[in-house]
């Protein structure tokens, strides 16, 4: 049985990059990301929906491998890069970052980046997904990861409609911060703004789908990665700043030795 979270990406398919929307790094945030990198890098991108940052990834030159658990965002992945220049470039393939990595992408790639995918863990995820993700790298590789510290601003929306009506504990623990928008009911929809021309309907059920979340702080981030040295990884955090322009996420850079 495949992990139950991919059913939210399948249903939201290309619309979350390309319904008036766009879910993933843009601008001068692209260029954070692919700082250093070139021809010569083995390059994996964890997420079919980071669509602008693997066609600059290829548009620069460099193969990059795909790795996404949903099929519904590989399906759509795969359709779009028949429209690049140069999107033979681009391999996608299946991996649940929270599940051990198959043999063949063990150790595979210099560089890999994810655009706030551990911010869709549950802690016991993180502690799975953060190693798995640093299990990809050969020695000397780096993972780029941006993750949201906190709270999101819908959270925040959901918990502040909730709060008035006395129902925030129905899907808010607070104490583990953790949150569930599939047991948030009618107040999701009350708080929840538009994405762009993203269907309303198709937007709450994508949000309910993607079960329950670990809202993070930098102490929970190095827990993850310090989790690695139970597979034999030693991993440490390099670096850490704000994004430029989506300044609400951090990037933060990881290394394995």
């Amino acid at each position: 049985m495949g992990n139950p979270k991919s059913s939210a990406w399948d249903l939201i398919g290309s619309d979350y990059w390309a319904a008036s929307y766009n879910g993933g790094p843009v601008g001068e945030d692209l260029e954070a990301y692919l700082d250093g990198v070139d021809s010569g890098t083995s390059l994996a991108v964890v997420g079919a929906s980071t669509v602008h940052l693997i066609r600059a990834a290829v548009d620069r030159g460099v193969g990059v491998t795909v790795l996404d658990f949903a099929e519904g965002q590989r399906t759509a992945l795969l359709e779009a890069i028949q429209e690049w220049p140069a999107g033979s470039r681009c391999a996608v393939e299946h991996y649940d970052a929270t599940a051990p990595a198959p043999a063949g992408l063990k150790g595979r790639f210099d560089l890999v980046l994810a655009d706030r995918l551990v911010n869709r863990f549950t802690d016991a995820e993180a502690l799975a997904g953060v190693p798995g993700l640093l299990s990809l790298l050969a020695p000397g590789g780096r993972l780029r990861t941006t993750i949201r510290l906190g709270l999101y601003e819908r959270d925040r929306a959901l918990i502040a409609v909730a709060d008035k009506a006395g129902r925030t504990a129905e899907f808010f623990d607070a104490e583990a911060m953790e949150i569930d928008y599939a047991k948030a009911g009618d107040l999701l929809d009350q708080s929840l703004s538009d994405h762009g021309s993203i269907p309303r309907a198709t937007l709450l059920d994508f949000y309910r789908l993607r079960g329950p979340e670990k809202r993070m702080n930098e102490a929970d981030v190095a827990r993850y990665v310090a989790a690695a040295s139970a597979q034999g990884i030693s991993a440490r955090i390099v670096a850490a700043g704000k994004l430029p322009v989506t300044s609400a996420d951090t990037l933060f850079e990881i290394e394995v030795s």
